[in-house]
C-alpha cells in the first residue's frame, strides 16, 4: 500500500476538514485519473471520468451517495457494506451492469468514486460497460454482494504517470444540496475525441467539450485562436454557441 500513501494522506485530510472538502475530493478524483489504475484480473481500467461520492454524516452529509439511503433492501445494504472502510477496494452496483466504484473510504464514512468512463484494456467504455465487462470475465457469483474480488486490493500506481489538466463539473443526475458541486473530474487530453462519448451533466455536451479543448490548447484562453484550431482540426461544422464559451471559460478557470 506504500504506492497509496499520497491518496491515503489526502482521505486523512478529508477526514478533519470542515471548510474545503469539496477541493480536497477534487485533488484526489484527479490524482485517480492521472495517477492511478485499477487491475482486476487480466483487465487494466484506467479512469478518465470519475465522480465523487462522500458522505459524513455531521461534515458533508451528500444524499446522494447510495450508503446514505437507511433503506435496508439489498442494494442500499450492499452500499453500506461496501461504500465504507474499504479502501482501494471495489463496490460494485447491485444491479452489476450498473457500475462500480473504487473505494477510498477508511473509517466509518462512506467515500468513493464512480468509474463514469474508462479506458479498458485501451478501449473506451462507459460506466454501465465498465462493470459488464468486469462481470463477464467472471460470472461467478449470483449477484453482487457474493463479488469474488471483494477484499482485494484493486487500486495502483501507473508506471507512467499522466499530467493532464483535469476539469471539474456537476456529477450527472444529482439532485439536492451538492447537487452543481464540481464532484466530477474529467481529463482535458481526451475531451475533444468524438468517439468517447462522455457520460456528462446536463449542458456539458459537445459543443462545451470543444471549447474547453481549444481554449486549454491557447495557454492563455484566447477565444479567437481556438475557434482557429476548432476550424484548423475539423472539430466542430457550426459555430460554438456563445453560453458554451462562457460555460468553458468558468470550467477552465484556476
Amino acid at each position: 500500500m506504500e504506492d497509496l500513501k499520497d491518496l491515503k494522506n489526502l482521505v486523512k485530510k478529508l477526514e478533519i476538514e470542515t471548510d474545503n472538502e469539496i477541493q480536497i475530493l477534487q485533488e484526489i478524483g484527479a490524482k485517480l485519473i492521472n495517477e492511478y489504475e485499477i487491475k482486476v484480473g487480466d483487465l487494466t481500467i484506467r479512469p478518465l471520468l470519475v465522480e465523487a461520492y462522500y458522505h459524513n454524516e455531521n461534515k458533508f452529509p451528500d444524499i446522494s451517495v447510495h450508503a446514505a439511503n437507511p433503506s435496508t433492501a439489498p442494494t442500499y445494504e450492499l452500499a453500506h457494506e461496501r461504500q465504507k472502510n474499504h479502501f482501494g477496494e471495489l463496490y460494485v452496483h447491485f444491479g452489476k451492469k450498473d457500475g462500480l466504484d473504487v473505494v477510498l473510504s477508511n473509517g466509518e464514512y462512506y467515500l468513493s468514486y464512480l468509474i463514469k468512463n474508462a479506458l479498458i484494456n485501451g478501449e473506451f467504455a462507459s460506466q454501465c460497460k465498465i462493470s459488464e465487462i468486469l462481470c463477464g470475465k467472471c460470472n461467478k457469483c449470483n449477484n453482487a454482494k457474493e463479488c469474488i474480488f471483494y477484499g482485494e486490493p484493486v487500486l495502483y500506481k501507473k508506471d507512467t504517470l499522466g499530467n493532464s489538466k483535469i476539469v471539474y463539473l456537476p456529477r450527472k443526475g444529482i439532485s439536492g444540496k451538492y447537487a452543481c458541486c464540481p464532484l466530477a473530474a474529467l481529463s482535458v487530453d481526451k475531451i475533444n475525441k468524438k468517439e468517447y462519448a462522455f457520460t456528462l451533466a446536463t449542458g456539458y455536451g459537445v459543443q462545451w467539450r470543444i471549447a474547453v479543448y481549444a481554449l486549454e490548447k491557447t495557454k492563455n484562453m484566447d477565444r479567437q485562436m481556438a475557434k482557429e484550431i476548432i476550424k484548423e482540426e475539423g472539430l466542430y461544422s457550426s459555430s460554438i454557441e456563445e453560453k458554451y464559451w462562457m460555460l468553458a471559460e468558468e470550467t477552465l478557470k484556476d
